[in-house]
């Protein structure tokens, strides 16, 4: 009997590594892409409007949205200027907004914010095509060397 419930112990474990690993890579490699569009990676930029902010140049209203989904104020408008923080951020837009993990979708809701969900047309913008370069070549390696880190 232990042997058994050992072996589906085991078994459990597996399936939740096995889900949750895909999504740290698909979007860390995903990040990196936005993140070089946004900011160059400089997490201390602002737009020329001064409405966006950070490494993924995130505005109040992403900020205020995430407090909203997760139902308590985790964070504060200064937090788009920290990295860890602003991806985090990131991951709780797209796990509820974008729970299939669709990389264009993710890419259409970060550059457009959710209202991109009422278009049912899907369109291929020029940001889209800048970031799904990136993603594709610049950092394609990126994703392989996130399987070495969590296996």
């Amino acid at each position: 009997m232990r042997k058994i419930l050992f072996i589906l112990a085991i078994l459990l474990l597996s399936v939740n590594v096995t889900f949750a690993t895909p999504t740290k890579r698909t979007y860390n490699r995903l990040i990196h892409s936005i993140a070089y569009i946004e900011s160059r990676h400089n997490p201390n930029i602002v737009s020329t409007n001064g409405l966006y902010v950070g490494y993924l140049q995130i505005s109040k209203v992403a900020v205020d949205e995430c407090n909203r989904l997760i139902g308590y104020k985790k964070y504060n408008y200064r937090d788009r200027y920290n990295k860890d923080k602003s991806i985090e951020m990131f991951h709780i837009i797209q796990n509820y907004y974008n729970p299939n993990q669709d990389i264009n979708l993710a890419i259409r809701i970060w550059n457009e914010g959710i209202k991109c969900l009422l278009i049912k047309k899907e369109r291929i913008t020029p940001y889209m095509k800048e970031v799904l370069k990136l993603y594709n070549e610049k950092y394609s390696h990126i994703e392989e060397w996130c399987y070495k880190l969590y296996f």
